[in-house]
């Protein structure tokens, strides 16, 4: 059986366990004295989400042809859970997700998860997941598709990458989680250690910045850890979380591809940080990357990334909140302008760096509904995906980007 098929196999079985237990289960309820037999789907909790944006760029094309106006960043949920019992839940949601002209496109399984809570009271809690489970990627990973859970349109592009998502979001794992009630907050910890999900334009993403740009092969063999310790105050205040994320995999060459086998190495530690003052919110976040690629070349490629953001917002009665952001990533810490990038002929300085200032406004009139608006200048081409500028001659240091968003959930 092929890996594709494989990879179907598991997602129809998770699937199936989810909702056709519950179609077709039954239970018993005592209700007024009286037992009576009720179907298990109506203790079903569902939720679900749509977004649609558009996006308009003066120069270089981002989330599809946007020098021409694109709507090409949509996402659409439909996810459901279950509790058999106190201690174990399943959960599962299907996605349909479109990023520019990448690629899958279509509906997935986002996630599908056995969460068995071996140890759930008051002041303290533990447990296993195993499954296809989200991973807690610094504050906006695990929720980054429900528009009214993001601090902006796009989140920010040197820590959130759009076109890198698919590697750190979910994967196919097992995880365990612990928190514990410390008076003043709540100490947690999680960790997931699995298979990721490495699609084609991942890799088109992590072997495009290779001398030649002639990645035409896939990568194996992965494997991803991620673990995040964090802290949140009990009056919900301010919280903070450190993330550590490890990642290795196998590059395979493909047809008429001039790269070798090769082994890929990414570590990660970030910091994140909010704080809450009445209507006043301030988030950063900063980390720190190593990327290292052998034997796919002659020599070795290592970059030492760096990026960092700070963004501040103010919410104002009636469901409206400005927002203004600065975000920074490099591709090597000590080359903040590019100029060894371009030396070594691995590209435009520009493309070493980003620099990004944003200002925008959200509406949310209510739970279901959120609207936005946002304005970005940028300064770089770190995160201009080669997908939709495949010439890089033509791709320009200084642009410009405006992002409307219509959102819904239940």
């Amino acid at each position: 059986m092929s890996r594709l098929l494989r990879s179907r196999f598991v997602e129809a079985s998770l699937a199936t366990l989810l909702f056709g237990l519950s179609l077709f289960s039954y239970g018993e309820e005592r209700i007024y004295g009286e037992e009576r037999s009720v179907g298990l789907i109506e203790e079903i909790k569902w939720h679900g989400f749509l977004s649609q944006s558009f996006i308009l760029t003066d120069e270089n094309d981002f989330l599809g042809t946007s020098t021409n106006g694109s709507f090409k960043f949509s996402s659409a949920g439909l996810g459901a859970s279950w509790k058999p019992c106190n201690s174990i839940q399943l959960s599962a949601q299907a996605l349909y997700k479109q990023i520019g002209n990448t690629k899958p496109k279509g509906t997935n399984l986002d996630y599908a998860i056995l969460d068995w809570a071996i140890v759930d009271q008051f002041d303290r809690g533990f447990g296993l997941r195993g499954g296809r489970l989200m991973n807690a990627y610094g504050f906006y990973n695990e929720t980054r598709d429900v528009a009214a859970t993001r601090p902006s349109i796009l989140l920010p592009e040197s820590t959130y990458i759009d076109y890198l998502q698919f590697l750190f979001r979910s994967s196919d794992s097992i995880g365990l989680y612990a928190r514990s009630e410390m008076g003043e907050g709540t100490l947690s910890f999680n960790t997931n250690i699995g298979r990721p999900l490495v699609y084609e334009e991942v890799v088109r993403v992590i072997m495009g910045g290779l001398p030649g740009k002639s990645a035409t092969g896939r990568i194996g063999k992965n494997r991803l850890l991620v673990s995040q310790l964090g802290y949140e105050d009990a009056r919900g205040q301010w919280r903070s979380a450190l993330t550590y994320v490890l990642y290795r995999g196998n590059y395979e060459v493909g047809p008429e591809d001039i790269l070798r086998e090769g082994k890929i190495t990414s570590s990660q530690l970030m910091l994140s940080f909010e704080y809450n003052w009445d209507e006043l919110q301030l988030i950063t976040e900063a980390f720190r990357r190593n990327l290292s690629i052998t034997d796919a070349l002659p020599f070795t490629i290592y970059d030492e990334h760096l990026g960092y953001y700070f963004q501040v917002g103010y919410q104002f009665e009636h469901g409206l909140k400005p927002y203004m952001r600065y975000d920074a990533v490099f591709l090597d810490k000590d080359d903040r302008q590019g100029l060894l990038f371009e030396a070594g002929r691995r590209g435009p300085a520009a493309f070493a760096f980003a620099k990004d200032i944003t200002v925008g406004m959200s509406y949310t009139p209510s739970f279901n509904w959120n609207f936005g608006v946002e304005f970005h200048l940028v300064d770089g081409d770190y995160w201009v995906p080669a997908v939709e500028n495949p010439d890089p001659l033509r791709q320009k240091r200084y642009w410009n980007m405006f992002l409307a968003q219509a959102a819904y959930r239940f």
